[in-house]
């Protein structure tokens, strides 16, 4: 009897979590974050990579240079399958309700318990995978930041997949939404992604 009650106690708490991950993800996808969280009355705050980055400004060398980036990576945690054991959609909710510094500081004490190898990569200060970084922010970067200054002339780039850790497909299908995720990226930014550095486990016994 105690089992069902608290199970039930967990499924309604699960399915009302599920409920405000949906309505976070359809407002998030018509309303920046930042006029989300300024409508509801919670902080502002920038991530500490955008801190750092905004410190300075400086026209691109030669800018009219057209330019191929041939390695790039986008990704969003709040969304993406990346291996960290949590649901999505309390992650949504997660980064929705905690500002990025504290979101950084959180993940960061966690990477120094379990695998500090990873902050020797970036340093303490600024966790570049933390931060959602897709199409949108891509843009912003080769605009200059929309500053006065100019920036790169991108026409085409090459994205490289970051390993997504999708538990929920077969094995053989695990880079497939990734993949996905670029094309549609693609589709709305038609100079990014215009190639895609891929993978397919060839040791898999099913592959021909």
């Amino acid at each position: 009897m105690m089992a069902a009650l608290v199970a039930s106690k967990w499924s309604k708490r699960l399915a009302v979590g599920a409920a405000i991950a949906l309505a976070l993800d359809f407002l998030r996808r018509r309303l920046s974050r930042a006029l989300l969280r300024k409508l509801l009355g919670l902080p502002q705050e920038l991530w500490p990579m955008d801190e750092w980055v905004n410190l300075h400004r400086e026209d691109a060398l030669e800018p009219d240079v057209e330019i191929v980036d041939a390695h790039h990576h986008l990704w969003d945690p709040r969304t993406q399958p990346k291996g960290w054991g949590i649901p999505s959609w309390a992650l949504q909710v997660f980064f929705f309700i905690y500002g990025p510094r504290a979101i950084n500081e959180f993940i960061k004490a966690d990477m120094l318990k379990n695998d500090p190898r990873v902050l020797s990569c970036f340093g303490q200060r600024q966790l570049p995978f933390t931060q959602p970084y897709m199409g949108e922010e891509f843009e912003l970067d080769i605009r200059n930041r929309s500053s006065a200054r100019r920036g790169h002339n991108i026409v085409q780039t090459v994205y490289v997949e970051c390993d997504w850790k999708d538990t929920s497909v077969n094995e053989a299908l695990k880079a497939v939404g990734e993949a996905y995720m670029a094309a549609e990226v693609n589709a709305s930014f038609p100079r990014m992604c215009n190639a895609i550095v891929g993978n397919a486990n060839l040791f898999l016994p099913d592959v021909e």
